[in-house]
């Protein structure tokens, strides 16, 4: 009797053991989807222990069939009825169920597989061959891994994400595989927006990208809404601008916009983009500048001495200029190298002798625009400088690119005729060149007035009287006869010929004198012209 019951309760024991061991072995099976390639077949462990197998040879399976499924019918069928390519959907037009079923091509894939395990070198060998020889597959059959981003989850439910660069994505891709393989990365404005782009070339997905929100006030968010950068686009260094260029820096700002060094991914070549202020007046300029530099691009004997012009597009609600970039600006202040000094003002004849020969008046010559070869210093050979922004160019006597009356210049660089209200001519560049190089050698503008009496007022100070007959035909007699009784803060009056041209670059070279005289005559009809200063002894005698 004691030997049966010993018996009994060893059998118990064992019982009791197998169901532990059991139970323990079902908390330990953790749901772990194995992915296993071989050629055409691929095998699936799913979390009810149930295996499927995908034959690639044959898509009408039961799996293919579960996952298609949630896809949107307009994108299994392998079109986009959904999305017009030429089309942008305002934000605030959007809808949960639309953005939810942008991202059912995402989340098919990522809701069926709780966690996936990192794949050793041979696996991934073989994910390769089996790519380069998938030649069945539906159009949008959905990936089973991501090519350039995956997740590893661990039992404390903390997710990392990795890089693999040596399978990075191959670009340009389509909207579509965008937003299957980086969807989850996208703000819900990209994801509607991307499809108005057939070809994606750069996401930005590193990029500390700005927030949109669903109403218009300061561009749907994308816009500074007040300050000196209301109106302006936001940048967000790395981000991209129409899925093709990548922000590196920003190389300055106006008020017609702002200017970026970027990439464009489309061929790796860095550009300078140029975006426009969301506002009326800056796109009138941004209109003027594009047909101008259209103009110059058909129609000029050479374009070595402008900036190219390389593409233009909108983007949220800006237009852009895709430019050449260039090196930096001449900058302010006075230059001691002879050499230098005359290189300067070579080049800038130079592009105003092509400009010009197309009646085609600059219109804002100053330092800011006139800039470096890219890549060029003082040192280098050959030309260095080259002119660019066009925003405020015309030609005088031209209806489509018309002239304005007056405040065609900057100020310190304004000829008398802008100020007077005279007819302009290209001989307008010319006398704002004339101030380049007065400032060039004493290192600040000659003739610095803080409005237009101060400043005409200057410039008598400098350059006597304007000629009888210009005040004659004047519009704005008024302003003249306010800059002859001028007075400054302190007191004294600004009298004309209070320190003439020849006292202000007294020592320097007579050749250089004489240019600069010439240019900046009161009468545009006697003042020289680009032609004429290229065959100017200074720039022709070594």
């Amino acid at each position: 009797m004691l030997s049966f019951r010993r018996s009994r309760r060893f059998l118990c024991a064992i019982v009791i053991c197998t169901i532990l061991v059991i139970a323990l072995n079902g908390l330990l099976n953790i749901n772990i989807h194995i992915l296993k390639y071989d050629k055409n077949i691929r095998y699936f462990v799913d979390s009810d222990n149930t295996h499927r197998i995908v034959n690639e040879r044959d898509n009408s399976n039961e799996f293919d069939n579960e996952q298609t499924s949630k896809i949107p019918s307009s994108i299994q069928d392998g079109k986009k009825d959904n999305f017009d390519v030429n089309k942008q959907i305002p934000f605030n037009q959007w809808s949960e169920d639309s953005i939810a079923e942008n991202r059912n091509i995402l989340t098919s894939n990522s809701q069926s597989n709780k966690k996936i395990m990192k794949r050793d070198d041979k696996s991934v060998e073989e994910i390769q061959n089996i790519r380069r020889n998938k030649e069945t597959l539906n159009e949008f059959e959905i990936p089973l891994f991501d090519e350039n981003i995956f997740r590893i989850y661990n039992d404390e439910g903390k997710t990392s994400t990795l890089q693999r660069e040596e399978m990075e994505v191959k670009f340009p891709i389509t909207p579509t595989d965008a937003i299957r393989t980086f969807g989850k990365y996208l703000s819900p404005w990209e994801q509607n927006e991307i499809f108005s782009y057939s070809n994606i070339w750069y996401l930005g997905l590193d990029a500390n990208k700005t927030q949109s929100h669903p109403t218009a006030y300061d561009n749907y968010g994308f816009d500074y809404s007040s300050g000196a950068k209301k109106g302006h686009y936001k940048l967000a260094i790395r981000d991209h601008i129409a899925y093709r260029y990548e922000i590196v820096r920003e190389l300055g700002m106006g008020l017609q916009g702002i200017v970026v060094e970027a990439i464009d991914h489309s061929n790796n070549e860095s550009v300078a983009l140029k975006i426009v202020t969301g506002n009326m007046k800056s796109e009138i300029y941004f209109h003027r500048e594009l047909e101008i530099m259209k103009f110059i691009e058909a129609n000029a004997t050479d374009l070595d001495y402008f900036t190219h012009l390389i593409d233009y597009f909108r983007f949220r609600n800006h237009w852009c200029l895709v430019l050449e970039l260039m090196g930096p600006s001449i900058g302010l202040g006075a230059i001691e190298d002879a050499d230098v000094m005359r290189r300067y003002t070579n080049d800038t004849f130079h592009g105003l002798y092509y400009l010009h020969n197309l009646n085609i008046l600059h219109s804002d010559v100053k330092p800011e625009n006139i800039m470096y070869i890219r890549g060029k210093t003082n040192q280098s050979e050959g030309q260095l400088l080259k002119l660019v922004d066009f925003g405020m160019s015309c030609i005088p006597g031209s209806t489509d690119h018309k002239c304005g009356d007056y405040y065609l210049q900057p100020r310190f660089y304004r000829s008398p005729e802008s100020i007077l209200c005279l007819p302009v001519t290209t001989k307008c560049d010319i006398f704002s060149v004339g101030v380049l190089l007065v400032e060039f050698i004493i290192g600040f503008p000659p003739f610095m007035g803080n409005n237009e009496v101060a400043q005409l007022a200057a410039m008598m100070q400098v350059l006597g009287f304007p000629p009888a007959h210009l005040i004659d035909i004047s519009q704005r007699r008024e302003v003249f006869a306010a800059a002859l009784d001028f007075t400054i803060l302190n007191g004294f009056h600004q009298n004309p010929y209070l320190r003439n041209l020849n006292e202000l670059l007294e020592g320097l070279n007579p050749l250089l004198i004489d240019l600069i005289t010439r240019c900046l005559k009161w009468d545009p009809k006697v003042r020289i012209t680009a032609e004429e200063a290229l065959r100017h002894p200074y720039l022709t005698i070594n």
